[in-house]
């Protein structure tokens, strides 16, 4: 692997807390908007990941204000070794469509950094083996190359373990002839 490849990625998510409005007229609502902005790179046989985490909550109601929290980067290194698949998930059919990054592992524990801890929120993930990457429209074709990328990089670390494997079953080469 000759070049380096990256792949930026936001992940967003929104939640709100109307129940104080309801059981309560006089109290405000909150909006919390957590996100999560990243860059995947593939170096030679490791893949980088490094995302910041923020948090914008919103209040409304007898005071308006915004509290933000930001979080610092953090990245994780991920060997190729270590993955197994490579995805790019097509839905064609939500408006707009929308393109996904799924990487699996060959080993659970791959991922767990990536989640966070009691300090720093990470990623979400649905499946221990799985990292899901929502991609932005405007780097779908970004996306197909750096997933072409990556599976070429998973295939050229497989064929080099299989050649150590091969040569050491046969052992060093006999050299034939005088």
């Amino acid at each position: 692997m000759h070049s380096t490849r990256s792949l930026p990625f936001v992940i967003s998510k929104l939640t709100s807390d109307l129940s104080r409005l309801t059981s309560n007229p006089g109290q405000s609502v909150v909006y919390t908007r957590d996100s999560i902005q990243g860059l995947l790179r593939l170096e030679s046989n490791q893949l980088f990941i490094q995302w910041r985490f923020t948090r914008k909550i919103e209040h409304y109601g007898i005071e308006v204000r915004t509290d933000s929290e930001e979080y610092p980067m953090r990245e994780h290194v991920i060997p190729i070794s270590k993955l197994s698949e490579v995805r790019v998930r097509r839905r064609r059919f939500m408006i707009p469509p929308r393109r996904t990054l799924v990487l699996v592992s060959s080993d659970l524990q791959v991922f767990d950094p990536l989640t966070g801890d009691g300090e720093v929120p990470g990623l979400a993930l649905q499946h221990p083996a799985e990292l899901v990457i929502q991609v932005r429209r405007a780097d779908h074709q970004l996306l197909e190359e750096f997933a072409s990328q990556l599976r070429m990089a998973i295939s050229e670390q497989v064929l080099d373990s299989l050649e150590q494997d091969l040569k050491q079953i046969n052992g060093p080469k006999k050299r034939l002839g005088p």
